[in-house]
């Protein structure tokens, strides 16, 4: 076969695929998902061992798909293979199941089959696509039909820097029967014990970044020949009777963790925890919810990630009402005493165990740690870290905001190029003419300027603006938005909403274009700030960690309602797209907790979309609220929770504000808003271009403001016990929860 350098090859295919990429990211009809539900796909056939777990993100579009991989820390073996480092099977594996993916979830998929990888035509694997690289690498694949159920995908492997590192042309798929290649793996997996301890890595290698493409060399592997499918013997399932599956809680137990993880319940051994079965965070808390359903108990979600299978059905034994029944004639159940261990709960042992003796402990022990919301927010904060991991929410300071920052000076840039001020042409030094622009955009244009300052394109002398030294690199605005978009698919939902604005910030600046219409007045700007509120991995976090929060208070109200059966009621004020509460009613939902939950917003037409998105909960009433003015009398003394999403900062006064959510609070209410603690200069070029932006505290304050300033204004606002989320982890939060209780702690 005669050969192309493959340099020569990857960087004419590079040219190819690069507006593939771009094209398949930015298509709104797109279907994207994080790791959790790409791995959960997968469950329904295999389990993946959280090692060769290696998608991060995937966005689908028909036969077309682009991922961000990343391989997990902890990969074995890796000592005893001298090839490992350029020919490893773990990222091989997870580069060709972003095909497998594609192709599972596709129309092309029977329900009863399954699409296997049988063949590899070609692989060509740059010096640059090395498995010790510890960044992320970006897929592209493509999928066609070859006949006989059988179909051909493609995979181009790009670095961070936008290079095509490896390729795998003409990888073959064929159709399997789902049931027989399930229990063939169910088989095969019965025999082998995963560790549940992370493995150690002595052999790791030092992290490499990703080499100059300009200096790559290949290696081309050998043909894979097509394999034919192994007839495979199927089993008859031992099925439980009823009576017996309601007398002995293990098994009820462990058919609710097959639910989540698609474990078969007899391969779940006793002494598993439930975190290294694969119940995640998010999962955590529905678990949670279904296990006190089925059995009338009252068990946090406080440690639970870390508690046994054992150790569990011994919980659910002290704490159901029905235990005579539970364990008369049930021999085999496991007695244990022990206190749940708190390895790795991010809470102090001490206040741990005193959290879970208060829930799970004494039946006549009436605790407030799931009604106090200023505790209850020692366990959201414990869940930060695992809140940010699951919606990609990482490194965001160090890796993320300095291409988003580059991002916003090139439409700052060039806005201000348009208005016949070419920043970048002026020599150092050269006092450069103000931009004119319509009045009430001046707050706005002076936040422009103090962005530019930042990173040194000016410096700003009294009201004299300078060039400085400094000249950013990106090209051009379009070309910033590609290398960020490739770079962080991630946070597309940031870079539609900065896209839209940034291309309009001129005709916004000089009065042409009004920023209200262009962010909610059609379907398809709308359907961009949407995406923004329900996807944005930094608003995404927050969200979790807010459903969390109400979660356990709600589950707190039922507990101390528990005779009077008395339904806790909700309000939510600056309702906007819906995105806060579409993840809350879903949970609620899921929990069976009765509630009753009012939707509100200023603007009417907002709050008439939310009536047919939420059509089937039919527990959601809806109003509008002008948060302006004074609490109307049927809103009065009437809500247990009052939650609002990035709203109370654009008011005129936080304070008067926080006194009318105050007033529609019961006696003991409780009211959470999730609101930006720091500045943003993306934040300015998007939001900052509607006037409520600045009106804050009459126009005389920037409406960012630190925790500690939202705690000033809960006090003053007459909120007795105030506190807010820090978040515990590597990442720190941007985008925090606030929390007052009119009850003293």
């Amino acid at each position: 076969m005669a050969t192309v350098t493959a340099q020569a090859n990857l960087t004419t295919y590079g040219r190819l695929v690069d507006g593939a990429f771009t094209r398949v990211q930015d298509c709104q009809a797109a279907e994207r998902f994080m790791a959790r539900r790409a791995y959960g796909l997968f469950s329904k056939v295999m389990h993946y061992a959280p090692f060769l777990q290696g998608i991060q993100s995937v966005v689908v579009d028909g036969n077309e798909a682009v991922a961000t991989v990343k391989l997990p820390e902890g990969q074995p073996g890796r000592i005893e293979s001298p090839t490992w480092m350029r020919c490893d099977a773990v990222l091989l594996d997870s580069l060709i199941s972003v095909t497998g993916l594609l192709l599972n979830t596709s129309e092309n998929a029977a329900d009863d089959q399954v699409l296997i990888a049988v063949g590899i035509e070609r692989v060509i694997l740059t010096t640059a696509c090395l498995a010790n690289f510890e960044g992320e690498w970006f897929v592209y694949t493509s999928i066609k039909s070859a006949g006989n159920n059988q179909f051909i995908g493609d995979v181009f492997v790009r670095s961070p820097e936008r290079q095509v590192v490896a390729m795998m042309s003409g990888v073959r798929f064929n159709q399997l029967d789902k049931v027989r290649l399930g229990k063939f793996l169910g088989a095969a997996n019965a025999s082998v014990s995963w560790p549940q301890q992370p493995v150690s890595r002595p052999d790791r290698m030092p992290a490499q970044k990703a080499p100059d493409t300009a200096a790559m060399s290949t290696v081309e592997l050998p043909i894979i020949s097509d394999t034919e499918s192994s007839p495979m013997t199927a089993t008859t399932a031992v099925t439980t009777p009823p009576e017996e599956k309601y007398r002995n809680p293990e098994i009820v137990i462990k058919e609710l963790i097959s639910n989540y993880t698609g474990l078969d319940p007899a391969d779940i051994p006793a002494d598993a925890v439930l975190i290294d079965l694969g119940i995640d965070s998010l999962s955590l808390m529905e678990f949670s919810d279904e296990l006190n359903a089925a059995f009338e108990s009252s068990i946090s979600t406080v440690g639970l990630g870390q508690t046994s299978v054992e150790n569990l059905t011994e919980m659910v034994r002290q704490k159901s009402p029905w235990d005579s029944r539970l364990t008369n004639g049930s021999d085999n159940i496991i007695h244990h005493n022990e206190p749940v261990s708190p390895i790795d709960s991010g809470i102090p042992s001490a206040i741990l165990q005193t959290k879970l003796n208060g829930v799970v402990g004494h039946e006549g022990d009436k605790t407030a740690a799931t009604r106090d919301p200023v505790e209850a927010l020692l366990e959201v904060d414990s869940q930060f870290q695992d809140a940010a991991n699951r919606n990609g929410y990482i490194a965001y300071g160090s890796n993320v905001l300095p291409l988003q920052n580059l991002l916003v000076q090139a439409y700052i840039l060039e806005a201000f190029e348009a208005m016949g001020v070419p920043v970048l042409s002026l020599p150092s030094g050269t006092v450069i003419h103000p931009i004119k622009h319509i009045p009430k955009h001046s707050k706005l244009v002076a936040r422009l300027w103090e962005t530019l300052q930042t990173h040194g394109v000016v410096f700003i002398q009294a009201s004299i603006v300078v060039r400085g030294r400094e000249t950013p690199e990106f090209g051009s605005a379009a070309e910033a938005y590609e290398t960020f978009v490739s770079r962080f698919p991630a946070y597309l939902p940031e870079a539609k909403l900065m896209k839209l604005t940034g291309e309009n910030l001129a005709p916004i600046l000089k009065g042409e274009q009004d920023p209200q219409l262009l962010m909610f007045g059609s379907s398809a700007s709308f359907k961009i700030m949407e995406d923004y509120y329900a996807n944005s991995p930094m608003v995404s976090t927050s969200t979790d960690q807010l459903v969390t929060l109400v979660m356990i208070l709600l589950r707190g109200h039922n507990m101390h309602h528990k005779s009077d059966k008395r339904v806790p009621r909700i309000l939510e004020v600056g309702a906007g797209t819906g995105g806060t509460t579409l993840r809350l009613a879903q949970a609620i939902k899921a929990a069976r907790i009765p509630c009753q939950y009012t939707f509100t917003d200023v603007f009417a037409p907002i709050v008439s979309k939310a009536k047919d998105r939420f059509v089937n909960f039919s527990w959601i009433d809806y109003d509008t609220i002008d948060l302006e003015e004074e609490t109307r009398a049927e809103h009065r003394n009437r809500y247990d929770i009052v939650i609002g999403t990035n709203c109370v900062h654009a008011t005129s006064s936080r304070v008067e504000t926080c006194r009318r959510l105050r007033d529609c609070l019961t006696d003991d209410g409780v009211v959470i808003l999730s609101e930006v603690t720091q500045p943003l200069a993306w934040f300015d070029m998007t939001f900052g271009l509607l006037d409520e932006w600045w009106v804050a505290e009459n126009g005389t304050e920037y409406p960012l403001q630190p925790a500690a300033k939202w705690m000033e204004v809960l006090q003053e606002a007459g909120f007795s016990r105030t506190s807010f989320t820090r978040g515990v982890g590597s990442e720190t939060p941007l985008q925090q929860l606030l929390v007052g209780s009119k009850v003293q702690g």
